[in-house]
């Protein structure tokens, strides 16, 4: 995992309880994203999860979330909970 972009290329990555001081070439920075939990009223009541949480529930445990759903999209990674659900 890198902790830091420095001046001049460096990088400082960590490895289990290493700390190792990298100067690369180049770079090439690829974000991810990153699943938040929708903010209104009650959202943490039973029964309200991250659509990462329900695929968890279906594929490793055969586990049916619910009988119904509603799913709120903020990127592709939604079409695949529907899919799923």
């Amino acid at each position: 995992m890198c902790n830091g972009w420095y001046h001049d290329n460096w990088f400082a990555l960590c490895s289990e309880n290493r700390l190792y001081k990298v100067r690369a070439k180049g770079s090439l920075v690829a974000v991810g994203a990153l699943e938040q939990p929708a903010v209104f009223r009650n959202n943490d009541l039973p029964g309200v999860i991250l659509g990462s949480a329900a695929q968890r529930m279906i594929q490793n445990y055969g586990i049916q979330p619910g009988k119904r759903a509603v799913i709120i999209a903020g990127n592709d990674e939604a079409y695949r909970v529907a899919l799923d659900l």
